[in-house]
């Protein structure tokens, strides 16, 4: 007496000797990628089961293999077959490296994209231009992507962009820590209209001074308040009297090390003009107002 058995082989495609478990569970029994091929002889009209794994993680946040499609007597990941013939059943695999993102200094919450992808595909990386430290005050400015493989990032400077992912990798997002500077004044009235400051080269008129300056830690800059200030010549100025803030000169250079602002503070004059028919006028010229100012007249005598 004789039973028709049929030969039913597994085997699987894409799995690499670096994964040392289990490949696929053939009726409760557990199979590796070296014990694969693996072929049994069924009974025609007998029942069996089968489960190829997934994901088979060589690494923990580094590589793995995950099932893509069974061909063959199945085209099912998992499932339970009654042996009608022979043939064999294939599980297929793609690789996958786990993309990791860290910061420059560490802890900013900011980036986004990190995860599995397919070996090489392209993994699309993201971040903001700016992450508050201390809103309105201090924050952390995107400067670059790095990586081990610069070339593998599509463009390093935008806040987003692709990167290659042909192997596990760490790509950090690098940021300048930055903090605000801003420049007021104190005694200028509406009626001026020029310069009052020049910061970096660039003139400020006093509806400017409002604006905040972003500035990398560090970083040097340089200011100068102008003075005096003609509202009209002979008639009404603005001297400069101090600096407050981050700085006491009139001029000079800030290194950047803390947010804060430069005030510079003036006065206002006004001009005095003595005339007169007769005689030597004095006392002409620019007093701070409020001040008393004394012109005189001196006579002039003739004598034969």
């Amino acid at each position: 007496n004789y039973i028709v058995q049929n030969q039913v082989t597994f085997d699987q495609v894409g799995v690499s000797s670096d994964f040392a478990g289990t490949v696929v569970i053939i009726d409760a029994v557990s199979y590796s990628k070296a014990q694969l091929p693996i072929s049994f002889s069924w009974s025609i009209g007998s029942n069996h089961s089968f489960a190829f794994q997934s994901p088979l993680i060589v690494g923990a946040s580094s590589k793995q293999y995950v099932w893509t499609s069974t061909t063959g007597l199945s085209t099912l990941q998992s499932a339970a077959i009654t042996v009608a013939t022979y043939g064999s059943i294939v599980g297929h695999y793609k690789t996958q490296y786990y993309l990791t993102l860290a910061t420059s200094p560490p802890g900013i919450a900011s980036p986004s994209g990190a995860g599995w992808f397919d070996a090489n595909s392209y993994a699309t990386i993201s971040t903001v231009s700016t992450v508050d430290i201390v809103p309105g005050s201090s924050r952390y400015k995107f400067s670059n992507w790095t990586t081990t493989d610069m070339a593998e990032i599509t463009d390093p400077s935008a806040l987003i962009t692709t990167v290659l992912m042909d192997k596990a990798k760490t790509v950090t997002a690098n940021y300048a820590t930055q903090y605000s500077v801003s420049f007021g004044q104190s005694g200028v009235g509406s009626d001026f209209t020029g310069t009052v400051v020049t910061v970096d080269g660039v003139g400020y008129a006093r509806g400017s001074l409002s604006a905040q300056f972003w500035w990398d830690s560090s970083s040097s800059h340089t200011f100068a308040f102008s003075s005096p200030l003609v509202v009209t010549a002979d008639s009404k100025q603005y001297v400069w009297t101090s600096t407050s803030g981050l700085s006491t000169f009139q001029s000079g250079t800030i290194v950047v090390s803390g947010s804060g602002s430069v005030t510079g503070n003036y006065k206002t004059q006004y001009y005095l003009t003595v005339t007169s028919s007769y005689g030597t006028t004095g006392g002409e010229g620019w007093y701070d107002s409020g001040d008393t100012a004394y012109a005189t007249r001196s006579e002039e005598h003739t004598s034969e």
